[in-house]
């Protein structure tokens, strides 16, 4: 049963009407004072001799603010999640608000639940998406229609329609706006799948790798880049299927030469079945430094480097 949901029974249980009889039940009756003890106090001001406040009373379950929200029926965690990523992609919200719903996101994606609840509302698709906003060639992979299929996620926030922006033609705002969502995409992206097998596996699934690698080698906005670092750190540290994507999809001269690949520099660490262990943090340190010393010149491309899969 859901913690909340249980907490909120117990609280029910104790204030019902049963209880509140027991308690009256245990109250003492006083005798009439006698004739010689004109000066007895006749009442019980005393709150210690109190049995309702007796240091033996059972402590009653206090209702916190979640518990407050299931019972006046406010939004849940997940209704949040849906409704922040919903804002972010609506053409109405103005850029602030987004970067609010963003904020709004990434700080529920903290908590682990939520964070391996993306996949059943269908929010992984619109986060890969949001990892290339405003990006020439950004397309939706098999991984990201998928997982909107599966899920009951953003486009059922608005009913579907237009729900996504336009899937086809996205990054409408400036260039600045745009990398703006890029980063705070990451960033959602690398809270969730920190320390979090099971949100590393679904991000893995979708196709999350190849996009923070595009964003870390060719996105013109630094901090950009950096963000996308930190996801990338997030996503492969002790989780060895996402070491072996970031080795295949990384050019040779970033992966440190693993698997000696051709020298096309397409990202041919896994040809001699060769990878970095996921538990070596050293080996991934050495990995995460070399992506956040690229540069990237105006043209929105990393000089001389090709991402397999971006």
């Amino acid at each position: 049963m859901d913690k909340n949901l249980s907490s909120l029974l117990k609280w029910s249980v104790e204030h019902s009407t049963p209880s509140t009889t027991s308690n009256r039940a245990t109250l003492p009756t006083h005798s009439p004072p006698s004739p010689s003890s004109s000066n007895a106090i006749t009442t019980n001001d005393d709150p210690t001799t109190d049995p309702t406040t007796s240091s033996t009373a059972t402590p009653r379950t206090q209702l916190n603010p979640e518990l407050l929200a299931a019972l006046m029926g406010g939004p849940s965690d997940a209704d949040l999640m849906k409704s922040s990523i919903a804002a972010v992609l609506d053409d109405r919200t103005p850029h602030e608000e987004k970067l609010v719903a963003f904020d709004n996101f990434e700080q529920l994606v903290e908590q682990i639940d939520n964070a391996m609840n993306i996949q059943a509302l269908g929010l992984w698709g619109p986060l890969g998406r949001l990892l290339g906003w405003g990006m020439d060639g950004e397309g939706e992979g098999e991984g990201e229609k998928k997982e909107e299929r599966e899920g009951n996620g953003v486009n059922q926030v608005h009913g579907g329609e237009g729900a996504v922006n336009g899937t086809d033609e996205v990054g409408k705002g400036t260039e600045e706006e745009n990398a703006d969502l890029r980063r705070m995409a990451a960033w959602c992206v690398g809270t969730a799948v920190q320390n979090n097998e099971k949100a590393q596996e679904r991000a893995l699934a979708v196709g999350i790798i190849p996009k923070l690698v595009r964003l870390a080698l060719h996105d013109t906005d630094e901090k950009v880049r950096r963000k996308a670092v930190y996801a990338l750190s997030s996503e492969v540290r002790n989780y060895q299927p996402g070491v072996d994507e970031l080795i295949r999809v990384l050019p040779v001269e970033m992966n440190g030469g693993v698997g000696k690949g051709d020298g096309d520099g397409e990202g041919d660490g896994d040809k001699d079945g060769k990878s970095v262990d996921a538990a070596d943090m050293e080996a991934v340190d050495r990995i995460m430094e070399r992506l956040r010393g690229v540069t990237v010149g105006g043209g929105g491309k990393g000089e001389g480097v090709v991402v397999n899969g971006s």
